[in-house]
C-alpha cells in the first residue's frame, strides 16, 4: 500500500499514497467517513463523487471525496478503504 497521509477541510478530505504498488486497474480504492463522536456514516453520495487520481502507470496516487452540499461533523474518522478492507484509518478536524 505504501504510505498514505489523509487530510481534510470543508471542501474535501484526500487520501494521498505514496510508494504505493495499488493500480487502479486491480482495486476498488475509497474512503469512507465516520463522525468520531457517534460511530454513524457521514452522509456523502460516495459513489458519484469520489474520485481518484493515478500516475501515468495506472497506480493510485490519490483519492478524494468532495463535502459541497454535505454536513460534516467536527471530527471525523476516515477510513482508506482497499476493496472492501479498511487499510488505513486517521481522525481528522473539519474545520
Amino acid at each position: 500500500m505504501g504510505t498514505v497521509d489523509i487530510t481534510g477541510d470543508s471542501t474535501a478530505v484526500t487520501a494521498t499514497l505514496t510508494g504505493t504498488t495499488l493500480r487502479a486497474d486491480e482495486h476498488a480504492v475509497s474512503l469512507l467517513l465516520l463522525d468520531a463522536a457517534t460511530g454513524k456514516p457521514v452522509a456523502v453520495d460516495y459513489g458519484f463523487v469520489t474520485t481518484r487520481q493515478t500516475d501515468t502507470g495506472g497506480l493510485i496516487q490519490s483519492v478524494s471525496v468532495p463535502l459541497a452540499g454535505v454536513t460534516v461533523p467536527a471530527s471525523v474518522r476516515a477510513y482508506l478503504m482497499v476493496d472492501t478492507y479498511p487499510a488505513f484509518r486517521a481522525t481528522l478536524a473539519i474545520p
